[in-house]
C-alpha cells in the first residue's frame, strides 16, 4: 500500500468515526457504486470500507452530504468568491476551488442550488470529494483544521439573500432584452450599479445609467413609472444591506473588545499552536480553545449580557477569526498538559471540575486552588475528579484487589502513585490473569483514580496513527484484553512510554508533517503475557491477578459503591504520600542502576513515603524484571535454542547461517520442530537475536556479533548472570556492572 493509499483509509475511517456517510468515488468525481444512494439514508461499516479499499485501491473518498452526515458544504468554483461566507472548516478543491463545510440544520436543504455566481450548494441528496482525494483537475487538501473542529452553523439567511440574478450585470449593459426577460435584468443592472457606486452618487450616475440602458436596450423599453419603482426598490434593498453591514461592523468591533479590553482575559497558544483563551466563568476561569464551540457560545453570551442582543453570525465568525490570530501572534506559548503539570517548585493536579481546582503538591504537602496557573488542556473524554480528604490510606485501595503475591501489591501501589508525578518515564502496567479476574474492573478503578473519563478502557487500535493520537489526548489510557500488539503499535507504544515523538501528515494532505511529543501513561490487560514484545516487556510491570472465588466473587455495583466511598480519601493519601516522596527523592541513591532507572529511584522515594523500605521496593521491582527476561525468553524459540546449545559450550562462533543450521539441528535431536515465526533467513536470526539480546544476557549467555568483512556472531556461557539489579547506596546486593 503507497503513502496516498495508508491516507485515504485512515481519512475514510476517520471521516466514518465522526459521523459522515463514505462512498468511493473515481477520479472523474462519479460513484464507483451503481447503488451509492443507500448511502444517503445509512453509513457504511468499517468492514465495507475496507471491502471497497481492497476493490479500489486508487479510490477517491466521497462524502455524502444532507442530514445523513449532519453536513452542508458550499461548493465555490476557481474564481468564485468566499469573502462574504461565515468561515468555517474549508478544503481546497482539485479544481482550485473551495468547499465550506456547515453544520446541517436539521431540516431538508435541497441539493444543488446557485446561491451566487460559481457558487451552489451540495446538501442533501449531494455528495463532495474529501481529501486527500486526487480528481481529473488536481488535489484535494485541507486548509483549515478537520480534527476536531467544530462546523459553523448552516447560515440559511445569508445564502437566500444570494442569487445569481446579481450577476453577470456588466454583460447586460451591452444587451439587448425583450419582454419576459426586461424586468429581471433591470433587477441585475440596478443592483449592480447600486453595489459598486457610492450612495452619494446613485442619482448622479446609477439612475441616469439605467435610464440610458432602457432607452437603447430593452425591447420595447420600460415606462419611466415602472423603471423608477424597481430602481426604488432595489435602492431600498441596497440601504438595508449598508445599514446591515454598519451593524456587522459595529458588532464585530464590539465582540473583539470583549476580550482585548478585558484584564482577566488571556490568549495564549500551546506547543502545537493551536489557540486558547482564558476567560472568567461564574467567578472562576477556564481555558477554552478558541476553534471550540464551547468558546463560540462564551462569546455570544458576553455579547449578549452586555448589550441585549444576539451578535449576527457573520460577526461571531470574523470575531473568533481574529481572536485566533491574536491567540497566535500575540499570545504567550504555554506547553499544556493533561490532568498532571509540574511548575519549578510543585507539582499540579487538574481536578477538571467546573469549580476549576486544581492540586498543588509540594514537599510540604498539598492545597486545594481554585484558579491554578495555565498548565492544563481539558479533552472532551474527561470528567471531574472527586475532591480529596486527608486522613486516608493509600493500602485502603488494595481491598479492590485480586492479587496475593505482597511483592506486586507493592509495585502497583508504587505505580498508582507515580501516575501523580510527572517528568520521568512510567513502565507500561501489565495485568494478566485467566477469565474471572476481575482485569477490567482494576482496570477501570485505577483509571478512576488516575485520570477519571469517560473512556474507562478501550480496544488497542490496529492503525498506528490511530493509535498515536489516542496516546496523545489522555493522561493515562488502559487498553481492554490484548491477545496481539503488532511490531508497529509496540514501537509506538515504547516511544509513549519513555517519551518521543510520532509524524503525522496534518489533515490529510501532502502538506509538511506535524510532529506529535507524547510522554504518557499505558496499562493493559489481557490473559497471556505473551502478547508483550520483549524491548516492551523491558518497560513494564508484570502483575498478576488470581481468579476470583464465586465465594469471593463481589456485585460489581456493590462494589464500584464502596470504591467511590473511599475514592476521595485514597486520593487524599496519594497526594501525602506524592508530597512525601518529593521531599524523599533527592535523598534516593542507587549503586546499580536497573531498567527505568528514574521509575525506580522514585520508586524507592514512594515505597518510603507509603512506610515500606527501599530494599522492599527493589526486591520486588527485581523480581519484575526477572519475570520480564523468563518471558521475553519464553516466547523466542530462536532465544531457547541458543540457551540450548550453550548448554554444553562455553564458547561458539561462527556466520549467522551457520547459527541458523545449528539451531535448527539442535530443534530436530530434540524432536521438537520449528515454529511457524521460526526464523527462517540469517538476518532475521540476528534482528531476533538482538531484540532479547539483555535477557540472554540476565541469563549468562552473552550475544555478540562482529561486522566488517565476514559477519560473525560469538556466543559466551558466562559463569554468573549479568542481571543489573537495582540497590540502594551502601547495599552490596545486586551483581553485575552499570551498563
Amino acid at each position: 500500500m503507497n503513502e496516498r493509499q495508508e491516507l485515504t483509509r485512515a481519512a475514510a475511517h476517520e471521516y466514518r468515526e465522526r459521523g459522515f456517510s463514505v462512498i468511493p468515488v473515481g477520479a472523474n468525481k462519479r460513484p464507483l457504486l451503481e447503488s451509492w444512494k443507500r448511502y444517503q439514508t445509512e453509513r457504511a461499516s468499517s468492514e465495507q470500507i475496507e471491502a471497497w479499499l481492497a476493490e479500489w485501491p486508487d479510490m477517491n473518498i466521497g462524502i455524502i452530504t444532507g442530514a445523513i452526515s449532519g453536513i452542508v458544504v458550499v461548493d465555490i468554483e476557481a474564481g468564485g468568491n468566499m469573502d462574504a461566507l461565515p468561515p468555517t472548516v474549508c478544503a481546497k478543491t482539485g479544481g482550485n476551488g473551495w468547499h465550506l463545510y456547515y453544520q446541517h440544520p436539521g431540516n431538508e436543504v435541497k441539493n444543488s442550488v446557485r446561491i451566487a455566481h460559481l457558487t451552489d450548494i451540495r446538501a442533501d441528496g449531494g455528495y463532495v470529494l474529501a481529501p486527500p482525494s486526487v480528481s481529473e483537475k488536481g488535489a484535494y487538501e485541507w486548509r483549515t483544521s478537520f480534527h476536531d473542529a467544530e462546523l459553523h452553523p448552516y447560515p440559511a439567511e445569508h445564502f437566500t439573500s444570494h442569487t445569481e440574478a446579481s450577476t453577470g450585470w456588466r454583460e447586460l449593459l451591452d444587451t439587448d432584452v425583450h419582454e419576459g426577460m426586461r424586468n429581471n435584468a433591470v433587477a441585475s443592472i440596478a443592483g449592480g450599479l447600486l453595489a459598486s457606486i457610492p450612495a452619494s452618487e446613485w442619482d448622479s450616475k446609477a439612475w441616469p445609467t439605467l435610464v440610458r440602458w432602457n432607452a437603447e436596450h430593452c425591447k420595447p423599453a420600460l415606462s419611466e413609472t415602472e423603471l423608477k419603482r424597481t430602481f426604488n426598490s432595489i435602492r431600498e434593498s441596497e440601504q438595508k444591506k449598508s445599514v446591515a453591514e454598519e451593524k456587522e461592523k459595529t458588532q464585530l468591533s464590539r465582540l473583539m473588545a470583549i476580550v482585548s479590553d478585558n484584564p482577566d482575559v488571556e490568549l495564549f497558544r500551546d506547543e502545537y499552536e493551536t489557540p486558547y483563551i482564558r476567560v472568567p466563568v461564574n467567578e472562576q476561569k477556564e481555558t477554552l480553545n478558541c476553534r471550540s464551540r464551547k468558546f463560540s457560545l462564551w462569546l455570544t453570551h458576553a455579547y449578549y449580557e452586555k448589550y441585549g442582543g444576539m451578535p449576527q453570525p457573520t460577526a461571531l465568525s470574523l470575531a473568533i477569526q481574529g481572536i485566533e490570530g491574536l491567540a497566535l501572534f500575540k499570545g504567550k506559548r504555554y506547553e499544556l498538559r493533561k490532568r498532571v503539570a509540574e511548575t519549578e517548585d510543585a507539582i499540579w493536579y487538574d481536578l477538571a471540575n467546573n469549580k476549576n481546582h486544581a492540586v498543588r503538591i509540594a514537599p510540604t504537602g498539598w492545597d486545594l486552588v481554585a484558579n491554578p496557573p495555565n498548565l492544563f488542556q481539558k479533552e472532551k473524554h474527561m470528567l471531574a475528579q472527586v475532591e480529596p480528604v486527608r486522613g486516608g490510606n493509600v493500602a485502603e485501595f488494595l481491598q479492590f484487589v485480586n492479587i496475593s503475591d505482597e511483592g506486586q501489591k507493592l509495585l502497583l501501589l508504587v505505580y498508582l502513585v507515580s501516575c501523580f508525578i510527572p517528568g520521568f518515564p512510567h513502565p507500561l502496567l501489565y495485568l494478566y490473569g485467566q477469565k474471572g479476574s476481575a482485569k477490567s474492573t482494576l482496570s477501570k478503578l485505577l483509571r478512576r483514580l488516575i485520570d477519571p473519563s469517560t473512556i474507562e478502557v478501550v480496544a488497542l487500535p490496529k492503525d498506528r496513527r490511530q493509535a498515536g493520537l489516542q496516546l496523545l489526548h489522555h493522561h493515562i489510557i488502559f487498553y481492554e484484553n490484548v491477545s496481539h500488539i503488532s511490531a508497529d503499535i509496540s514501537d509506538l507504544l515504547c516511544i509513549a512510554i519513555t517519551g518521543g515523538g510520532f509524524e503525522d501528515r496534518e489533515f490529510y494532505t501532502n502538506a509538511d508533517a506535524f510532529i506529535y511529543n507524547v510522554r504518557t501513561n499505558i496499562g493493559i490487560n489481557g490473559i497471556n503475557i505473551s502478547a508483550v514484545k520483549p524491548d516492551l516487556l523491558e518497560r513494564s510491570i508484570l502483575i498478576e491477578l488470581e481468579r476470583i472465588s464465586d465465594s469471593g466473587r463481589r456485585m460489581e455495583n456493590e462494589l464500584y459503591a464502596t470504591f467511590e466511598e473511599a475514592r476521595p480519601r485514597i486520593l487524599g493519601a496519594i497526594f501525602d504520600t506524592a508530597a512525601t516522596a518529593m521531599k524523599l527523592r533527592p535523598t534516593i541513591k542507587l549503586t546499580h542502576m536497573p531498567r527505568m532507572a528514574d521509575f525506580a529511584a522514585w520508586g524507592c522515594a514512594i515505597s518510603e513515603a507509603l512506610g515500606f523500605t527501599q530494599e522492599q521496593f527493589l526486591k520486588a521491582y527485581n523480581k519484575k524484571i526477572a519475570q520480564q527476561d523468563e518471558e521475553a525468553l519464553a516466547v523466542s524459540q530462536e532465544a531457547q535454542l541458543v540457551i540450548a546449545l550453550m548448554q554444553g559450550e562455553d564458547e561458539w562462533s561462527g556466520t549467522p547461517q551457520e547459527l541458523l543450521s545449528t539451531l535448527k539441528t539442535i530443534a530436530a535431536n530434540q524432536g521438537e520442530h520449528v515454529g511457524r515465526d521460526f526464523a527462517e533467513k540469517p538476518n532475521v536470526l540476528t534482528r531476533r537475536l538482538n531484540q532479547v539480546k539483555t535477557n540472554l544476557l540476565a541469563v549468562g549467555v552473552d550475544y555478540s556479533q562482529k561486522t566488517g568483512g565476514n559477519r560473525l556472531i560469538s556466543l559466551k556461557r558466562m559463569k554468573q548472570a549479568a542481571r543489573v539489579e537495582g540497590t540502594p547506596e551502601g547495599d552490596k546486593g545486586g551483581s553485575g556492572d552499570d551498563s
